[in-house]
């Protein structure tokens, strides 16, 4: 609810369990996200993503 848009939990997740699966550097995982989001959310879902980094 942080972000205005529960769906952007799924993507704090994300981020969280990225940390743990260091074969793809952080520019990889942003990437995917850029890839796989509308352009109308990239900037939200790159915030959500390094939120979960943070965790």
């Amino acid at each position: 609810m942080k972000f205005g848009n529960v769906r952007a939990a799924n993507v704090v997740l994300l981020g969280a369990l990225s940390k743990g699966l260091d074969k793809l550097s952080e520019e990889a995982w942003l990437e995917a996200v850029k890839i796989s989001v509308k352009p109308k959310f990239i900037d939200l879902n790159i915030k959500a993503f390094k939120t979960g980094r943070e965790i």
